[in-house]
């Protein structure tokens, strides 16, 4: 994963991410106030696979909801924010598509997916079976030292890493296997934008580095769901 420039989406479709963004930073309410929901707008630069958006939705909501510690940084407002702000998560998770004019919404994550989003191996896999060259499978921009809120994702490098796992599965398994993986890049982007920071741990959603391993063990596997012991 890698805080960095550069995207390759067409011109209309930054120009609406853009001014969503706009419109959302607009609305801040006063910092003593409850913060608003956020919104998650994800832009696709291909058609998606059917299927895979309702999955996609699925495991964001479990890595979000999970109670993982790692996630802690996405509810500590306070590094963002400044202290005494309240915290408040309820994440609204929409396609950038659906995005019209007029549409106002609190804080916002904008996430682009690059390239096809499905399993499907290289034409030319090395000796060892690898199919995927290597790279980084996300990142974020840095405009004078902030850490803008637009991941982006490559979905053609994520669906390269887990041809071996898609073979002998169904359409829907598949879905599921690729929603995870892009669930697991995204939440590790934007605990970056929100911890302002470019540091990763040795383990966990925020290492440097993901196999294929990382790309499908949930945080849920780690968690203690809030409210409880």
């Amino acid at each position: 994963m890698r805080v960095r420039f550069g995207n390759t989406f067409t011109p209309r479709l930054l120009l609406v991410a853009a001014l969503f963004l706009i419109s959302t930073t607009m609305s801040f309410p006063a910092r003593l106030e409850p913060l608003p929901s956020t919104t998650l707008a994800i832009f696709s630069d291909r058609p998606m696979p059917e299927g895979l958006w309702p999955e996609l939705v699925k495991a964001l909501r479990e890595e979000i909801d999970s109670g993982s510690p790692e996630m802690q940084p996405l509810f500590d407002y306070t590094t963002v924010f400044g202290p005494g702000t309240p915290a408040s998560f309820d994440v609204q998770i929409i396609p950038g598509e659906s995005i019209s004019r007029g549409l106002v919404v609190g804080r916002s994550i904008v996430v682009f997916l690059h390239g096809d989003c499905i399993t499907e191996p290289s034409p030319h896999p090395d000796l060892f079976g690898k199919t995927w060259s290597p790279g980084a499978l996300g990142w974020v921009r840095v405009d004078n030292g902030h850490i803008e809120p637009f991941i982006h994702v490559d979905c053609k490098r994520i669906g390269q890493m887990l041809a071996w796992q898609g073979i002998g599965r169904n359409r829907d398994q598949r879905n599921e296997l690729m929603a995870l993986a892009i669930a697991r890049v995204t939440m590790h982007e934007w605990i970056h934008i929100a911890t302002q920071s470019a540091h990763h741990s040795q383990h966990g959603v925020f290492r440097s580095e993901f196999g294929v391993t990382d790309l499908l063990e949930s945080s849920s596997k780690h968690a203690v769901k809030r409210g409880t012991r």
